[in-house]
């Protein structure tokens, strides 16, 4: 996972820069002309003035200069230009594609690893359903949580409560969000840990003998002694 993370960074830095390599390239398609303008150089007090205004409103020029500017005119690419662009275009789509294939493979990935957590965890005895499901996923060696999830949809829901949450965790998940919700079948299986740990150290003979005794034998009948005849 660690290479496909670095293989990611890589693809993201070659992406920059075709993606720069357009920008320059459209900043190419103008024709550049030199304009001559008159701007103002000094200023001068106007000859009535607002007391109340601050003084650039109060000011008009005095003398000008010649200034030169430079104005862009757009023009038309040549057809070795727009070739150029369209090659540049598709190397973008095919990175893309490589960084989102990448990035899908990474969160299969840990999917997966959940998967085998939650194998782990079921009873092969209470369990079989749930564990044939789960391992015919991992044979399927999916490339996509689409694909993954298309599977699940068609699946029964789960003896297991941690089943349950594998699946609801996964159809939940947009991708990037796919940590946060692995975590709560992470959670999912330490709170049923716990539960049977409770349940293997309680001591049910010690239970019995904390039970208040009662004869069954006993004869009741004072708790009825008086009787009411009509």
């Amino acid at each position: 996972m660690r290479a496909k993370l670095q293989q990611i960074e890589r693809f993201n830095l070659e992406l920059l820069d075709l993606q720069e390599r357009v920008r320059t390239l459209k900043g190419s398609f103008y024709e550049t002309y030199t304009r001559t303008e008159l701007e103002p150089e000094t200023f001068k007090f106007k000859q009535e003035i607002d007391p109340n205004a601050p003084d650039e409103f109060n000011l008009e020029p005095d003398t000008w200069k010649e200034v030169e500017k430079q104005i862009l005119v757009p023009r038309n690419p040549t057809i070795g230009e727009k070739n150029q662009l369209a090659d540049l275009a598709q190397q973008i789509k095919v990175k893309e594609r490589q960084i989102s294939q990448l990035k899908d493979s990474i969160q299969v990935a840990k999917v997966m690893e959940t998967v085998s957590d939650v194998i782990s965890y079921l009873d092969p005895k209470t369990h079989k359903n749930d564990i044939a499901n789960l391992k015919y996923l991992q044979e399927q060696h999916f490339s996509d949580l689409h694909a993954l999830k298309s599977h699940i949809s068609g699946l029964s829901r789960g003896q297991s409560s941690v089943t349950r949450e594998l699946y609801d965790a996964i159809q939940r998940t947009k991708g990037s969000d796919v940590d946060d919700q692995l975590s709560k079948v992470s959670e999912k299986i330490e709170e049923r840990n716990n539960v049977h740990k409770t349940e293997r150290s309680f001591n049910f003979k010690s239970f019995k003998e904390q039970i208040p005794r009662v004869n069954i034998d006993e004869d009741s009948s004072n708790e009825n002694n008086d009787n009411f005849t009509l």
